[in-house]
């Protein structure tokens, strides 16, 4: 936010307008149409609030950025499968999101399950 601010001389104003469902503070700026909004993963752990899922572009259901496990959709596709399996796997596998994400460990590889691909190859 300092840097923000620094940058543009304006000081960014926290707004408590809710946009949105997620974990994203929002700011005014002095003379800026529209808002900025920073989600603040590692000095604010909100896993046990977060709403958020991703489908990533080859079918797999992501319940955190953080690690490599979710659910293949595929697997639930074709005509021999039903919706309500496929609802009770997507149901299943949301309720089992991690307790918590490990952003601020600093030896990464020592992460269980830790996700290598680049957020841009998820869809985050």
């Amino acid at each position: 936010i300092k840097l923000l601010e620094d940058h543009y001389g304006k000081k960014l104003i926290p707004t408590k307008e809710v946009l949105g469902n997620g974990p994203c503070h929002y700011f005014n700026i002095e003379g800026f149409e529209g808002k900025i909004g920073f989600i603040s993963a590692i000095s604010n752990k909100f896993c046990a609030s977060c709403n958020r899922i991703r489908i990533t572009s080859d079918g797999y259901l992501k319940t955190c950025l953080q690690y490599d496990y979710g659910l293949n959709l595929n697997e639930y596709l074709g005509d021999d499968k039903s919706v309500d399996d496929l609802a009770e796997a997507i149901r299943k596998t949301i309720y089992n999101k991690p307790a918590e994400h490990s952003f601020e460990e600093t030896n990464r590889d020592e992460i269980s399950h830790r996700e290598i691909k680049k957020m841009f190859q998820i869809g985050g």
